[in-house]
């Protein structure tokens, strides 16, 4: 009889097999219809997502005194353990809320009370589930399969490929620990081994005629 066989188990937060490259997360960006309102709208998610990392939950929960342009911060309320932080918002994903603030949310609102930061067609929050298919769908049309999850781990990946200090990261993405962030170190790790075997002159080599005895 097992005694611990009714204590919950930690939920894993697992990586995606494949992370996106640089160059998929940017064509992610570009799908969505630039002139129209819904397009400029979901522009403006998939750029905070992937910008700053936050989940599908936090995205959904924003509103609009969470975010300050101007200081170039969002802050992400009741986040995993029920901790807030403060994360930077920058670069494109600053240009993009920027643009949906001033030309598409005024459009949206119905209710001059309405306080959340991403509206649906019917001037209300939208849904956590409404944030994951429309990323989906973008992705589709970007021709790589997606999720909000996705999105994030492709920030962290990329942030530490780049040379992030990973305690940055880890502030980014709210972990309690330096362990559950060290993962990316390990997927960076491993993007700088193939490179490093494909690349360099001794190694290289070695690779290449080790693959033409087996073939």
């Amino acid at each position: 009889r097992n005694p611990a066989a009714h204590l919950p188990l930690h939920k894993l937060d697992v990586l995606p097999r494949d992370v996106l490259s640089e160059r998929e997360a940017e064509a992610v960006m570009n799908a969505p219809e630039a002139r129209g309102p819904g397009g400029r709208r979901d522009r403006a998610i998939l750029e905070t997502l992937y910008g700053t990392a936050i989940r599908r939950s936090e995205c959904a929960r924003l509103d609009l005194e969470d975010l300050d342009l101007k200081e170039g911060t969002l802050l992400v309320r009741d986040g995993k353990g029920k901790k807030d932080r403060l994360v930077p918002v920058a670069g494109r994903a600053a240009i993009a809320l920027d643009v949906y603030l001033r030309e598409v949310r005024p459009h949206l609102v119905r209710d001059p009370k309405e306080r959340a930061l991403f509206l649906g067609r019917l001037g209300t929050r939208l849904s956590k589930v409404t944030i994951g298919l429309l990323v989906r769908e973008h992705g589709r049309a970007a021709g790589v399969k997606l999720s909000p999850h996705g999105l994030r781990h492709a920030c962290a990946t990329h942030l530490v490929r780049r040379g992030a200090d990973v305690r940055h990261v880890q502030r980014l993405l709210g972990h309690s620990t330096i362990e559950t962030t060290a993962r990316y170190t390990r997927v960076a790790i491993k993007d700088l081994r193939e490179v490093f075997e494909r690349s360099h002159p001794r190694d290289g080599d070695r690779l290449r005629r080790r693959r033409g005895k087996v073939e």
